[in-house]
């Protein structure tokens, strides 16, 4: 048995209902209103039947991208079937 993370594969397969969320560009704000607004993932609510996907650009613009990513790395140790970051890199900017 290794230590080593496996590689994950490039395309994920969801089941549906997945609750997704764009570049958060690390507007920690924004991240709270979308989960006051849409649910947030929290073992009261629906994270028992749906998937959360965030799909990338965690940090980089805003104020507050420590608090996010942290935040969104909290919930993937704490629902780590649930909450899936589409990647831990943000895309570089052309």
């Amino acid at each position: 048995m290794s230590d080593t993370p496996r590689p994950r594969s490039t395309v994920l397969h969801l089941a549906a209902p997945v609750k997704i969320f764009g570049d958060l560009h690390g507007q920690f704000g924004d991240l709270m209103r979308l989960f006051s607004e849409y649910g947030s993932p929290s073992t009261a609510g629906d994270i028992a039947y749906i998937d959360y996907l965030f799909l990338g650009d965690y940090v980089d613009r805003g104020a507050y991208s420590l608090e996010t990513i942290a935040l969104l790395l909290a919930l993937k140790a704490r629902q780590c079937a649930r909450c899936i970051p589409a990647t831990l890199l943000t895309r570089a900017s052309d």
